[in-house]
């Protein structure tokens, strides 16, 4: 697992907000989860859409080949 990119998290201040308003936590950390939730969902939309785009692209270097070919056959009459 890759670790933070600034080295380990400074949580000195952390500690202090966690160990506040317990209920104020718990609705950041739902809101976090959230948004999570969303990310997770664009994710997987665009691994959807990626996967589409390949189909498509693959459809057209096929049909481009042959495009290519026909006109190098046509050429060389």
């Amino acid at each position: 697992m890759q670790g933070f990119p600034g080295g380990e998290p400074d949580t000195k201040k952390v500690e202090p907000f966690l160990s506040s308003d317990p209920a104020q936590i718990a609705v950041l950390s739902e809101r976090l989860l959230e948004r999570v939730r969303e990310l997770e969902e664009l994710m997987e939309q665009v691994r959807t859409d990626l996967d589409q785009y390949r189909v498509a692209r693959e459809e057209w270097q096929i049909w481009h080949s042959a495009w290519k070919r026909a006109r190098e056959k046509k050429e060389a009459i």
